[in-house]
């Protein structure tokens, strides 16, 4: 498991999915890469859980909206499916 804070990722939310506790999230991230001399942005999407504060914070987001992440929890989940051990990565949204 790994906690990110106090470093922003920004993100651009493409799809959002509100219940009464938490909101499930589609986001996009670029990180800008400098290959060969050029500069080139690398796309990253995540499916991503909003509690707590950052899901207050959230309230008024609409599709299409950017954000700021400043506090997330990122883990690798295992599980049992039909008798083969599976893992997922989970990102949670704290603020």
């Amino acid at each position: 498991m790994v906690f990110v804070r106090n470093d922003k990722i920004f993100a651009k939310v493409w799809k959002i999915d509100k219940k009464e506790k938490y909101a499930d999230l589609r986001i996009s991230t670029s990180e800008k890469v400098e290959k060969d001399g050029n500069t080139e942005y690398v796309n990253s999407n995540w499916f991503v859980r909003a509690v707590g504060k950052a899901f207050n914070q959230l309230k008024d987001i609409s599709e299409g909206d950017r954000v700021v992440i400043t506090k997330a929890k990122l883990s690798n989940e295992l599980y049992e499916k039909d008798g083969e051990k599976r893992s997922a990565f989970k990102f949670v949204v704290l603020e």
